[in-house]
């Protein structure tokens, strides 16, 4: 509930001209969307103190403020999915770096950079007062993967027959 955003919250986006994002749907029917904005003190003042790499490529740096997916749609698919059109839409823009504050719950951040190599700048226990640990994270994105290839999944059907066959 904590880190639902407030319509304001959208409005702001909306009018902010820095920001960009983009809705994913299924269907006609919206399931996750990503947020963000040119990383400024505003978002990441702690990084652009303490990271030089940081403050010396700022202009290169989206920073992410909101990922969410429908609990009924989220997989890895559809993580790779959104961070792929993410990734084209940044480049498209001019950028070659992201930064996000990424939950560790559940091992997101650690999927996240075993996905995109990605390097984890530093840890917040308490994010945003929500009694959780975030890393914050900074991608490289020629780093991300492409999207699997049909040939990728079939492949990998076929490896999860064998596993269940060994078992039987």
């Amino acid at each position: 509930m904590l880190m639902q955003e407030e319509q304001s919250d959208f409005e702001e986006f909306l009018d902010d001209e820095f920001g960009s994002g983009m809705i994913l749907y299924d269907d006609r029917t919206p399931i996750g969307y990503i947020t963000g904005r040119h990383i400024c003190e505003e978002n990441s003042a702690r990084a652009l103190k303490e990271n030089e790499f940081i403050r010396e490529h700022q202009d290169e740096i989206f920073y992410i403020s909101s990922l969410a997916i429908l609990k009924e749609h989220r997989s890895i698919k559809t993580l790779e999915f959104l961070l792929h059109e993410t990734n084209t839409l940044l480049k498209s823009i001019g950028y070659n770096y992201f930064v996000a504050y990424v939950r560790k719950r559940h091992g997101l951040s650690r999927l996240l950079a075993h996905r995109t190599s990605c390097e984890i700048l530093h840890t917040t226990e308490n994010w945003e007062e929500t009694g959780e640990p975030f890393d914050y994270c900074l991608v490289n994105l020629n780093s991300l993967p492409s999207l699997p290839l049909a040939a990728d999944y079939f492949f990998h059907y076929l490896r999860m027959i064998r596993r269940k066959l060994k078992r039987i």
